[in-house]
């Protein structure tokens, strides 16, 4: 149960960090989220692989669900963007088209943790790429460098 509560908290506080509106905030609670993060690892005592597990979760199936997440938000904000005319008749296909309430469900997930298992890395995966949008637009680019997670590229956009 321990464990859970801190999980919890790092979601919680990855998902105010998205919502927060000064640079400065943003910062504060993503060094709170890595602080809490070293703690519970530590005090979970987490091997090396477990914590391995999780950098890849989140670096596979995080960005994965970012870049599910960045083509709707992309596509709402454009002016020009017009689907092909069949998905007009998709009762499904409109998520682009209200990308707002889908980022609030995004973070509702996020903060309350109604996933489980493993999909909980999805989010705060996404979450880590959404804030390094922000903290280091480039970060794509390191990305593919090889072994470097999406929590060192935040690492290294704070210590800047």
């Amino acid at each position: 149960e321990k464990f859970r509560t801190e999980w919890k908290k790092e979601s919680a506080l990855l998902a105010d960090a998205l919502e927060v509106k000064t640079q400065t905030e943003k910062i504060d609670l993503v060094l709170q989220f890595l602080e809490v993060r070293d703690a519970r690892r530590k005090d979970n005592q987490l091997s090396l692989e477990l914590i391995d597990y999780e950098h890849w979760l989140e670096w596979e199936e995080g960005t994965a669900k970012y870049i599910e997440v960045a083509i709707l938000k992309q596509a709402s904000g454009s002016t020009e963007y017009q689907p092909i005319p069949e998905m007009k008749t998709d009762p499904d296909f409109k998520s682009y088209q209200e990308f707002d309430g889908r980022w609030a469900q995004e973070i509702f997930q996020l903060r309350y943790q109604t996933t489980s298992g493993e999909s909980q890395f999805y989010m705060t995966g996404m979450a880590q790429a959404f804030l390094l949008d922000d903290l280091m637009p480039d970060w794509k680019d390191k990305y593919w460098g090889g072994n470097v997670f999406l929590e060192d590229l935040l690492r290294m956009a704070i210590d800047k």
